[in-house]
């Protein structure tokens, strides 16, 4: 059968999860900003229905890391804000494009820091 992970490995995968969470956290914790700033209340399951479209069309490339949607697929967050009340779609489009390459970035901190046993994040 399989052997259990080291304990060394097991920190370390933790560590990595632990990470991912309060990333993910940050990341949500941006798309409600972002609602904010459009005056619009962030649309329920929003974020969960971002990470599946971007799964189901683009896969891999869409999300480079478990948890972080690094595209607006079909534009389908843009069509979730202006269904939540943002009445112009070019804002819709823009906010939904910068959010993307923001899960993308922090996607990049987030593989960057595999195996790195730093704890530098900024909650924020």
């Amino acid at each position: 059968g399989a052997r259990a992970p080291s304990l060394d490995d097991a920190r370390k995968t933790a560590a990595l999860e632990l990470r991912r969470y309060k990333l993910v956290k940050r990341l949500r914790h941006q798309l409600a900003l972002k609602c904010g700033q459009l005056q619009v209340k962030p649309p329920l399951l929003v974020f969960e229905r971002w990470l599946a479209r971007a799964m189901l069309e683009h896969g891999d490339d869409a999300v480079p890391t478990p948890m972080f949607p690094a595209v607006d697929a079909g534009g389908g967050l843009a069509q979730d804000l202006r269904r939540a009340g943002v009445e112009d779609q070019a804002a819709a489009d823009a906010a939904a494009n910068e959010l993307a390459a923001q899960a993308k970035a922090i996607a990049g901190k987030l593989l960057a820091s595999d195996g790195d046993d730093g704890d530098d994040d900024d909650e924020g």
